[in-house]
């Protein structure tokens, strides 16, 4: 949409019939439409892409291994993830404790050593080495130009699901 000339403050919600005319335009240069985190990551490794987009946790192991990638974190979309405790549950403390022990600053900076996924918890930023901090996704030189991906982004979004799936289906079969 941004290169049919939309500009980024316009981009939401999503114009769906003129996002795949866009595609339509650029579909016979497209040599590989992925369906799964594993495929866009054999892609980038084999060199059967030259650009594409994909699970940042993905392109850092990809790059780890030796794939000649780069990661550009602008206008990019996240995510916000939460911990939900149901009402009444008989084991709320144990629960509580649970979410305490993910949202500790010492247990996120632990696990960054292994994937790189975004810290939610930013004084764990001063528990990791500034040569991992920029490898993450909220880091925040990262993040500065990104959005949150918000339900209602795309025209035509329900509960069933996002709407524009079964274009998608149509469009890489047509």
């Amino acid at each position: 949409m941004l290169a049919d000339g939309v500009t980024l403050d316009k981009l939401y919600t999503l114009d769906v019939d003129r996002a795949f005319k866009s595609l339509d335009k650029i579909k016979p240069h497209i040599a590989i439409w992925w369906t799964s985190g594993a495929q866009s990551m054999q892609a980038i490794q084999s060199g059967d892409v030259d650009m594409l987009s994909l699970w940042n946790r993905r392109a850092q192991a990809a790059k780890d291994a030796g794939a000649p990638v780069t990661i550009v974190w602008n206008q990019g979309l996240y995510s916000i993830e939460g911990w939900g405790i149901p009402k009444g549950t008989p084991r709320a403390d144990i629960a509580k404790q649970f979410v305490r022990f993910c949202a500790d600053a010492k247990r996120q900076a632990v696990l960054t050593q292994t994937l790189a996924y975004g810290l939610t918890n930013r004084k764990a930023f001063e528990l990791i080495t500034l040569q991992r901090a920029p490898l993450l996704p909220t880091a925040p030189d990262n993040i500065k130009d990104d959005e949150t991906a918000e339900s209602g982004m795309v025209a035509g979004e329900s509960s069933e699901g996002p709407g524009a799936l079964q274009p998608m289906d149509h469009f890489l079969m047509h």
